[in-house]
C-alpha cells in the first residue's frame, strides 16, 4: 500500500481533490484492522495523523469544538470535556483498551460509521454538529443526517471530517452513559445507552435517548422519552417505559448476541441509567 503524509491541512485537501478514492489513515484502529483481515485491500492511503491543525480542544460562545485527531484517552481525560460535555468523556473511556483509546481518534470513531460505534450515541444526544471541508468549500451537518447505514456516511469525494462541534452542558443537564458487551474491556458493544434529560425536583422535564447496537445506524427512541416526559425519577411506571423501550429498536442476531436480548438490555440499561440520576444532577 503506497502511503502519503500531507504536512499541513490544506495539502492533504488538494491531495484529497486529486486522489479522492485515497484511504485516509488516522490512528489506523479500523482500517489497519480491515486490511489485516483481507476485509479491504486499499491501494493507496493518506496519512493524517500529524496534522496539528487537526488536533485541538477549544470552547468558545457556549460551544465544545473539538479536532478529529483527539485520541479517545485524550478526550476522556481533558478537563473542557469533562465539564462540558461529561457524557463524551464517558463515552471516550469505554472504547477499546487503553492501548486503542491511546491510538484511536474521534473522527476515526465517526467516520468509521459502525453502529456499534462508541462516541456516536453520545454525540447524538449531546446534538453535535460535524465540519466537512474540502479544498473547494466547508459545510456543517448536523450529526443526526451524518450516517446513511453501516460504514456510510453523507462525506462526498474530496470531503474531511475538520471539526465536531458539541453544545456545552447547561447547569440543569445530566447525562448517563451505558454500554453492554461480553467482557468488561475491550469488547464490541451489544448494546450502548446514551440519555441526556434536564430535571427539575427529580422530574425528568425533557429527555433524549440514542441507542447503539440496535439498527444500521444510532437510534433515537423518541416514543420513549416522550413518554418518560414528566415522569419523576422514583415514578413506578418508569420499570414498565424502560421495559418497553426495545421495541422501538430494530436489532438484528449475531455471533455476540440474539435480537431479542438486545432488545431486553435496551431496556434494562436505561432502567439502571435513570436509576442512577436520583439524587443527582451529574453523570
Amino acid at each position: 500500500m503506497e502511503v502519503v503524509t500531507p504536512l499541513d491541512l490544506e495539502e492533504a485537501l488538494i491531495k484529497l481533490q486529486q486522489d479522492p478514492q485515497v484511504e485516509v489513515l488516522a490512528g489506523g484502529t479500523d482500517l489497519l484492522v480491515k486490511w489485516k483481515n483481507n476485509l479491504i485491500d486499499p491501494q493507496r492511503a493518506m496519512n493524517i495523523l500529524k496534522l496539528t491543525e487537526l488536533k485541538f480542544i477549544r470552547e468558545e460562545k457556549g460551544q465544545l469544538i473539538i479536532g478529529p485527531l483527539m485520541t479517545h484517552q485524550e478526550l476522556t481525560e481533558a478537563d473542557l470535556v469533562r465539564k462540558n460535555a461529561p457524557i463524551l468523556a464517558a463515552a471516550c473511556a469505554q472504547v477499546g483498551s487503553l492501548q486503542i483509546r491511546n491510538r484511536g481518534t474521534l473522527g476515526g470513531n465517526l467516520v468509521t460509521a459502525s453502529p456499534a460505534g462508541d462516541t456516536i450515541p453520545a454525540l447524538v444526544v449531546a446534538n453535535a454538529s460535524l465540519t466537512l471541508r474540502s479544498a473547494q468549500a466547508e459545510r456543517i451537518v448536523s450529526i443526526r443526517d451524518f450516517f446513511k447505514g453501516p460504514g456510510k456516511t453523507v462525506l462526498q469525494p474530496g470531503e474531511l471530517l475538520t471539526a465536531i462541534t458539541v453544545p456545552c452542558r447547561t447547569s440543569d443537564e445530566t447525562y448517563f452513559y451505558r454500554k453492554l458487551g461480553q467482557r468488561q474491556a475491550m469488547a464490541i458493544s451489544i448494546v450502548s445507552v446514551a440519555c441526556k434529560a434536564k430535571l427539575v425536583n427529580q422530574v425528568i422535564k425533557d429527555i433524549q435517548i440514542a441507542c447503539g447496537s440496535v439498527g444500521p445506524t444510532v437510534l433515537e427512541l423518541t416514543q420513549t422519552a416522550r413518554n418518560l416526559t414528566g415522569c419523576g425519577l422514583q415514578d413506578k411506571k418508569i420499570l414498565a417505559l424502560a421495559a418497553n423501550a426495545g421495541s422501538e429498536t430494530n436489532p438484528i442476531s449475531d455471533i455476540r448476541a440474539a435480537k431479542e436480548y438486545r432488545r431486553d438490555m435496551v431496556g434494562a440499561l436505561l432502567y439502571e441509567g435513570l436509576q442512577k440520576l436520583q439524587g443527582s444532577q451529574r453523570v
